[in-house]
């Protein structure tokens, strides 16, 4: 077997002789408890989270040791999609364009427009709610005519 890995004979009773290293231990347990950190945070924590997680709960290593460990274990951080506030549902159909972009009116009471908003502020989120009729008076209405020819 040693002639067909390459290895001296001598070296692999050596080997066999000596146990692992306290080192190499230390890694392994440190390993296992990276690996429940890792499996607890949703796979989301990074080596500097990761360590810093790992200080809290006492374990005492350097923050190079931990991404070398993670890295060699294969351990990579998924970074989850921020949540957006939208306010299309793809579920909902979109209502029929009825003023086919002419957002002004001779007659009042005859075409309103809205719209809403969220303002983020330091209390949470605040919501503004817009309408507007768009009339517009006899001498602003025949400048919008011409211009819109």
């Amino acid at each position: 077997m040693c002639r067909v890995i390459g290895v001296a004979r001598s070296g692999y009773y050596t080997w066999r002789r000596y146990s692992a290293s306290a080192r190499t231990i230390a890694n392994k347990r440190l390993l296992e408890v990276i690996r429940r950190v890792f499996k607890e945070s949703r796979e989301t924590y990074g080596s500097l989270r990761e360590f810093h997680s790992l200080h809290r709960q006492g374990y005492r290593c350097g923050k190079h040791r931990v991404a070398r460990l993670m890295q060699t274990a294969g351990l990579r951080a998924v970074q989850r999609r921020a949540f957006r506030v939208t306010t299309v549902s793809k579920a909902m159909d979109a209502a029929p364009n009825l003023l086919q972009q002419r957002f002004y009116s001779a007659y009042p009471n005859r075409i309103w427009t809205s719209d809403i908003t969220y303002i983020s502020t330091q209390e949470g989120w605040l919501y503004l709610a817009v309408i507007l009729d768009v009339y517009l008076s006899d001498g602003a209405c025949r400048n919008v005519w011409r211009m819109s020819w």
